[in-house]
């Protein structure tokens, strides 16, 4: 595998106090993730100011193109248009928009009475403004308007003081290997 294709990702599902093994079958973390759920009965709907930021869904091969762009700025690799454009009429896909500006991403999958987030993303030029906790506002508050039960999502290590700020707790992590 290493010859073929050695940029390969395995990802293991754990608990949250199970021991790390991948290092004796030669593989290295990447990067890990934290499965966190709300149930929005216990959520508080939270104003961070006036404005609200936009969710602009993306509809065609443009949008996707702009999509996939501000993703890869948000996070550092790629999700193609093409797979966007595939996907996109039963995953919602948004570019997030704020006082005119283009500023990052997000996933909504509504699925079993539940909401998954994904893939909410800043770029780095608008960070640390209290956006990400704007745009998970609206989405949640979305949420309890349909009747919905459940939030979910994957955190980076970057995301969880806010997720766990919003009330999201942790269930289980994703790691994510590369072979060495």
């Amino acid at each position: 595998m290493q010859k073929n294709n050695p940029s390969i990702t395995f990802s293991e599902w754990r608990e949250l106090d199970d021991n790390d093994s991948a290092n004796e079958y030669g593989l290295r973390l990447k990067n890990e993730q934290i499965g966190m759920s709300l149930c929005l009965r216990d959520y508080n709907t939270q104003q961070t100011d006036n404005k609200p930021i936009e969710f602009i869904r993306i509809t065609d091969r443009a949008d996707a193109k702009l999509w996939s762009n501000l993703f890869f700025q948000s996070f550092g690799y790629l999700i193609s248009d093409e797979v966007i454009c595939e996907i996109k009429d039963q995953v919602e896909f948004y570019n997030l928009k704020y006082k005119g500006q283009l500023v990052g991403t997000v996933i909504i999958y509504t699925l079993d009475n539940s909401v998954g987030i994904h893939s909410l993303g800043i770029t780095a030029e608008f960070r640390k403004k209290g956006l990400a906790e704007k745009a998970m506002n609206a989405i949640l508050s979305k949420a309890q308007k349909e009747n919905l039960d459940y939030g979910h999502l994957q955190s980076s290590p970057m995301g969880i003081n806010l997720y766990k700020k919003l009330g999201f707790k942790e269930i289980f992590k994703m790691y994510n290997y590369i072979l060495k």
